[in-house]
């Protein structure tokens, strides 16, 4: 799934392949998302607790369509957030409705975080280690 994030836009409408939703709580219901950029890091992505609202829009027997809202956190168009993430819808209650993984795509896509490598061998200088004597 890719979800394509415009900026200045704080919603986005997504669809799962999950039938008859009802957690019992009305319409509230949670979305995070986690980098597979950096496998070190565990930490979701989005607010201070990790989550994106999501409210449910309509529900079937074949899936259930929702609205996230984002936060002025990763509407940050400074900061790079392209990429391939794991999701995971929940329920307010922390069960698991769906995961899987989601490609994000933003514009504009903000800087990359690219520091320059300056080399210490400019000049392409060998070593030589090993001269045979024919």
């Amino acid at each position: 799934m890719t979800i394509i994030v415009v900026n200045n836009e704080s919603q986005f409408d997504l669809s799962f392949n999950v039938a008859n939703v009802d957690c019992g709580l009305g319409d509230a219901y949670k979305f995070r998302m986690r980098s597979q950029w950096d496998q070190t890091d565990d930490t979701w992505v989005g607010s201070s607790s990790g989550y994106f609202t999501a409210t449910l829009l309509s529900t079937n027997d074949r899936y259930s369509e929702f609205r996230v809202t984002l936060n002025p956190f990763f509407q940050n168009s400074v900061e790079h957030y392209n990429g391939i993430y794991e999701y995971e819808l929940l329920c307010d209650d922390e069960s698991v409705l769906d995961s899987g993984l989601i490609k994000v795509v933003t514009n504009p896509g903000g800087t990359t975080g690219d520091t320059a490598f300056v080399s210490n061998n400019e000049n392409l200088e060998a070593d030589t280690y090993f001269t045979p004597n024919y």
